[in-house]
């Protein structure tokens, strides 16, 4: 085989990976979060990529928050957050003011959408969500 024939082959090849993503870092940068439901609701946030998250006696997911961000804020709430180094995050939205009320909520990792969902939620039982990069972790969030 010449040598011109095997850098082209080379060159095909390389091109052939990096087309399909072979280069591209999985890691993730950003998350984006939209919290929408009745403008002007006020809710409580809290946001933490500094806690520990295992696996309960009952199938649950157990989340421990050694520190957080804690707003109090009105319906709708858009933030991104970098989550680049720790690679995970854990966020509630409580609602305040009210029993409950209707939340949406849309999630996206470096632009590509992992949760979009609504329902109602209670002062209660606040929504919980946790984001892991390449870890198992059960829907059933229980905060310790």
């Amino acid at each position: 085989m010449n040598k011109k024939l095997r850098i082209s082959l080379a060159l095909a090849g390389l091109m052939v990976m990096g087309g399909c993503g072979f280069f591209d870092d999985p890691i993730p940068d950003d998350v984006s979060i939209l919290v929408s439901g009745t403008a002007g609701d006020s809710v409580r946030v809290v946001l933490s990529k500094d806690f520990v998250a295992g696996p309960n006696q009952s199938g649950g997911t157990d989340v421990n928050v050694f520190t957080s961000d804690t707003v109090f804020t009105v319906l709708p709430v858009d933030t991104t957050v970098n989550i680049s180094w720790e690679r995970r995050i854990y966020f509630d939205v409580t609602p305040l003011g009210q029993d409950s009320t209707v939340l949406s909520v849309s999630v996206a990792i470096d632009g590509r959408s992992i949760f979009d969902d609504s329902g109602s939620v209670l002062a209660i039982r606040p929504f919980r969500f946790l984001y892991l990069w390449n870890q198992y972790y059960t829907s059933t969030i229980d905060l310790l």
